[in-house]
């Protein structure tokens, strides 16, 4: 909901809803909706990056061959139905102070897409190290 709709449009009752669970198990479980959004953000960074480093391991064990595969992985991802667009970039812009939460659990995930590329470059080291960070 909050990549299709945005952050800030998802109500805490559409949330609900779509969820089946009453209000107090929300906020026994999360304490805020920004918490529900963190939590989510975390969730959806250790999803990507085990899919990132399946996906271009499956290319080659080669550094630029590598590169193509990221390149051609998330070309597909992109391409994708039901890709709506970048979760953490529309966190970063609907939550633009530096210091929230929100926008930190983004800029982390950004973070790790740099060190990542960084892996997989010739004398990077190794992708697999990739999986372990920022869990």
């Amino acid at each position: 909901m909050f990549c299709e709709t945005g952050f800030h449009a998802v109500s805490v009752d559409a949330i609900l809803e779509e969820a089946g669970v009453a209000r107090i198990t929300l906020y026994k479980n999360f304490g805020s909706k920004e918490e529900l959004i963190v939590a989510t953000l975390k969730r959806e960074d250790r999803m990507f990056r085990q899919w990132l480093v399946s996906a271009v391991e499956a290319q080659s064990d080669h550094s630029q061959d590598r590169i193509l595969g990221l390149f051609d992985a998330l070309h597909d991802r992109f391409a994708s139905e039901g890709y709506y667009g970048c979760a953490f970039i529309r966190a970063s812009v609907e939550y633009p102070a530096p210091g929230h939460p929100v926008r930190r659990a983004a800029r982390e995930h950004k973070e790790m897409i740099r060190s990542y590329l960084k892996l997989v470059t010739p004398g990077g080291g190794s992708p697999d190290k990739l999986c372990g960070e920022h869990s």
